[in-house]
This record gives C-alpha cells, structure tokens and sequence, in this order.
C-alpha cells in the first residue's frame, strides 16, 4: 500500500495522541466556521520522499525514490559525474511504503493507521482542493474506493474541502466544483503507470458537465423527490 499526499491541510501531530490531523478555518473568529478531522496513527511516522529522474524528451528515468535525503542527493551526483543532469523531486511527508494498514476496530469502527506489511497497489490518498468562492465544491462520484475522511467548511460564500481516501487499481472518485465559471467534475483514478512498469499512479482529469456521464451506480448522493399531496 502506498500514501500520496497532496495535502497542506492534513498534518502528522502527537498530542493528545498521534494522528493525522486536518483543520480548515474560514472567516473572522467570531462568525468564522472550522470543521477538524483527524485518523490516529500508531507507531509510524510520516516522511518526506525523494525522486531522482532525468527527463530525455520523451519518457522519464528514474534513478532513486526513497526516503533517504541523503541517499538521493548521492544518486544525483552520481549521475552528474557520468554527464547525465537530473533532478530530485521533494514530496510532502508521506506513510512508508508498504508498512502500513488503514484498518476499522471491531469495538466502535475506529478507522485507524497502523504499522503492518501491504505489498498490494492500494492507495492512501490525501489531498486538498483549491478554495471556491461563491459556489459548492463537494464529492458526487466515486467507484468501489473506501472512505477515510473529509474535512468541509463552509463561510460566507467561501467552501473548502479536503479529503483522505483509499483506491485500488481501476478505483476513481470525482469532485464536483461549481462557481461563476460554471460546473465542471475533477476525476481521480488510481491505475498502472505506462512508463514505469509494476509502478502505479495518480491521473486526474476534468470533464465540463455537459460530458459527464458516470455510471448511476457510482452517485455518492440522491435527490429526494418531494412527496405529492392532493390539491385543495
């Protein structure tokens, strides 16, 4: 299993007790709103995590990805001693790769972040999305992917969301977001990476709504049509 995060709102914290943390605060202090979610996290540390690539015009190389600063900038002068210029690629601390399992406790359905081994393509994925002012921003679609966690608040025409979710290969979710421009769908899908054989990916891709067409299966929510009553 691996952790992508995309998140500045979603934070590794200890006190009370180890957790991944998110708090999104809008407005004045008074008549502002919060909404916090947090997932506990037992004996595991988030980290940041290091790519060295080249880029030759046409497909990317990769020459190290790992958690190691130190291992990384090494790789990268290797490389520049052999005339090859490359790249390291700084990612937001992220859960070790295949160490750990998102789990739900038997006794109240806590979902919770533990340390154990997962060699399978599953994501964990935290992300944030931009802020929409004068406008609705939330999730309408997603395939067969388990839910963690959202993060939503809403203030004065100002909406901002975050989410953590997991995937597996072929797993999707989409976001609707609505403002001034009009309505439009962002799609995440977590699928097999072409250029990089037995590694997977995160690809995503916006639909204007007039071309989105989802299965009816996959609506995360449903409009409730109004009960009729006889007329006078």
């Amino acid at each position: 299993m691996r952790h992508i995060n995309l998140s500045q709102l979603w934070e590794y914290s200890v006190e009370p007790f180890p957790a991944l943390r998110c708090e999104i605060k809008l407005g004045a202090r008074r008549n502002g709103k919060t909404d916090f979610a947090f997932v506990p996290v037992v004996d595991l540390v988030p980290a940041p995590r290091y790519t060295v690539y080249h880029y030759n015009g046409t497909h990317y190389e990769y020459f190290y990805d790992g958690y190691d600063q130190d291992r990384a900038h090494q790789v990268k002068e290797e490389r520049s001693l052999l005339g090859q210029f490359s790249m390291i690629e700084t990612r937001l601390p992220e859960l070790p790769e295949g160490k750990f399992r998102v789990i739900k406790t038997k006794a109240k359905g806590t979902t919770m972040i533990v340390p154990g081994s997962d060699d399978s393509d599953r994501l964990l994925l935290t992300i944030d999305f931009d802020p929409v002012y004068r406008g609705n921003i939330h999730l309408t679609h997603a395939s067969a992917s388990q839910f963690v966690a959202e993060c939503r608040a809403v203030c004065a025409g100002e909406q901002r969301m975050s989410v953590m979710r997991t995937l597996d290969i072929g797993g999707w979710f989409a976001v609707e977001i609505a403002n001034r421009r009009g309505t439009f769908y962002k799609k995440y899908t977590w699928e097999n990476d072409q250029e990089r054989p037995g590694r997977q990916r995160l690809y995503w891709e916006t639909f204007p709504k007039d071309k989105w067409n989802p299965p009816e299966d996959t609506c995360l929510w449903h409009w409730v049509a109004p009960r009729k009553t006889a007329s006078a």
